[in-house]
């Protein structure tokens, strides 16, 4: 007995299944990338890879932010606090490793503030400001980014 002959128990299945068809796939081509071009995604990265890419990524971003490219400079370290936060999900609150990715949240979320306080985003800059005085409490160019933009 196949399922071809009785069914799965799911009649739009069933009927699709009692007169089989071929099927014709059309693929487009949308980018040819040489073996040293490719730049693998967060997700498919190890630990110890997306710790790396953090890394680039503040680098990157510095260097836009030097240049006042601060779109570009926001867009790096956004990506860099995003791989961050998904490497804190893996650990326990409060444990040394979070702590320590926690840590390395600061400068980002510090840099970040500043590309938003730059475009004029002061909602951003005052919530990313906060977010660093909870890691960080007294931290002065939070307190300072934060107090600018809310006397604005």
């Amino acid at each position: 007995m196949t399922a071809h002959q009785h069914g799965i128990g799911h009649d739009d299945l069933n009927r699709l299944m009692s007169n089989p068809a071929d099927l014709e796939f059309t693929i487009e081509l949308v980018k040819v990338e040489e073996p040293n071009e490719y730049q693998k995604e967060s997700w498919q990265m190890n630990e110890l890879e997306q710790v790396d890419r953090v890394h680039e990524l503040k680098e990157l971003g510095n260097a836009e932010y030097k240049s006042s490219n601060h779109e570009a400079a926001s867009k790096m370290y956004a990506e860099a606090i995003g791989i961050l936060e998904r490497l804190m999900i893996k650990e326990k609150p409060q444990s040394e490793e979070w702590n320590d990715l926690n840590k390395m949240k600061i400068p980002l979320l510090s840099n970040y503030s500043q590309c938003m306080m730059a475009k004029g985003d002061f909602y951003a800059v005052i919530e990313h400001c906060t977010s660093v005085l909870k890691i960080e409490p007294g931290r002065s160019d939070s307190l300072r980014g934060y107090s600018m933009d809310y006397c604005r």
